[in-house]
């Protein structure tokens, strides 16, 4: 009795790369037939216990009210690690969304932006390597989301969520991996006053 979670991450999409490149033969499954409920995510420590060293992290940014800033978003990766997903929660009256880039560990990868939801503060990232390939280990930079600051000067929160993409990180063997979520923040600046 093989059914789906009824959740789309980026273990479906490796999964379906995996059946494109001949690696696993075609399966029929079936999805749920009640509403999925959000799933717990990593909180720092495995169901053994033990220390998650895998880490999403999203850097702090500073920027000028009224310029870009540009927030690269790294994957302490273990070596294993084929594609993640993941989206960016901004306040929409503070920053607006501007694009997003591959990061310089990902430039084989492909990566897709769901940005349907750019005006409510949400941006969603698919980023998966080519099949059978993985990150190597160590902290590596694999997107840069780019704002334009438009709030006064403040300290403002910006988040990994599950809305539009859940957050998840697969191996090329589509197996979830338990991964630790790090938020950060934006700090805007006033523009300086010149004096004559």
């Amino acid at each position: 009795d093989e059914a789906g979670d009824g959740v789309l991450t980026v273990r479906d999409w490796v999964q379906a790369g995996r059946y494109a490149a001949g690696l696993d033969p075609l399966t029929v499954i079936g999805g749920p037939t009640a509403p999925v409920l959000p799933r717990p995510l990593a909180t720092g420590s495995n169901a053994h216990n033990e220390e998650v060293p895998r880490v999403v992290r999203l850097a702090k940014g500073e920027a000028v009210s009224g310029l870009v800033v540009t927030l690269p978003v790294t994957l302490q990766a273990l070596g294993n690690e084929n594609g993640l997903g993941f989206s960016v929660d901004f306040d929409p009256a503070v920053l607006r969304y501007v694009g997003v880039a591959k990061g310089s560990a990902a430039s084989s990868a492909t990566l897709n932006a769901n940005t349907l939801q750019t005006a409510s503060g949400k941006v969603g990232l698919l980023l998966a390597l080519p099949t059978g390939n993985s990150f190597v280990a160590g902290t590596q930079e694999v997107a840069r989301v780019t704002f334009v600051a438009q709030a006064a000067a403040g300290t403002y929160p910006v988040a990994l969520g599950d809305q539009p993409v859940w957050r998840a990180v697969s191996d090329s063997a589509a197996q979830e991996l338990s991964t630790l979520y790090v938020n950060n923040d934006v700090v805007v600046h006033t523009s300086p006053a010149l004096a004559i």
